[in-house]
């Protein structure tokens, strides 16, 4: 998972790495700490992070999770303490949040009985800001012109999409966009691509719209 905020990347990388972690669960965003290494050094990663963030994680409640590690008093009352001065939310520590793996198959079948990934973004993005995430991406806020959506899974925008949404970025037509109101910069479906000028065949009642892929091209149709 990458998020960036104003073009300015946060750096991700695997919880078996000597860096932080942001995942995104179905039960939110979990912060992963490595066991091993000192503490201070990955508190001074994230500070830069957050830092770098631009106010992005501003409001968000997450999980820790710490494995084997144990902080001391004053490890934990630091790590409170920044999340304090950035907006965060710590809603629980060291607890694993790892998401129910299914067998993946392919087809349609298959595809409505596995369990995706999911982040959720709790706040409209601005112009600059963007979010890529391997996995479905959830923004409870509108997404404004300037501002990027990309997600292996599908879009959901609780809210109007104005920007650039790309779903289904590894390959798969099947995935979906939907928003109360879909009006893009850009929209993408895998290797599909419609453009904010191009006239996107829909209907005309007022209703939450989702746009996919049929016969090469992307529809956007009215949500029942």
């Amino acid at each position: 998972m990458a998020f960036s905020d104003n073009g300015d990347a946060l750096q991700t990388g695997s919880p078996s790495g000597n860096t932080i972690v942001f995942k995104g669960y179905r039960s939110g965003l979990t912060l992963i700490i490595p066991e091993t290494g000192p503490f201070e050094n990955y508190l001074q990663e994230l500070r830069d992070h957050l830092k770098n963030s631009h106010n992005f994680f501003n409001g968000a409640k997450i999980n820790l999770e710490l494995g084997n590690r144990q902080l001391e008093t004053e490890e934990k009352a630091a790590l409170i303490r920044l999340f304090q001065e950035n907006g965060l939310v710590l809603r629980s520590t060291g607890e694993s949040a790892s998401p129910v793996k299914r067998p993946f198959s392919r087809g349609k079948a298959a595809r409505d009985e596995r369990v995706v990934q999911t982040v959720t973004v709790q706040k409209t993005l601005r112009s600059g800001q963007r979010i890529e995430f391997d996995g479905n991406v959830l923004v409870w806020g509108d997404v404004n012109p300037g501002a990027e959506v990309m997600a292996s899974g599908d879009i959901i925008v609780m809210g109007k999409l104005l920007g650039t949404a790309h779903a289904g970025m590894q390959g798969d037509r099947n995935v979906r966009i939907f928003a109360f109101q879909i009006n893009p910069v850009q929209l993408r479906i895998a290797d599909v691509i419609a453009r904010g000028g191009e006239k996107l065949k829909r209907t005309k009642d007022f209703r939450p719209e989702i746009a996919k892929v049929k016969d090469d091209q992307i529809i956007v149709e009215k949500f029942s």
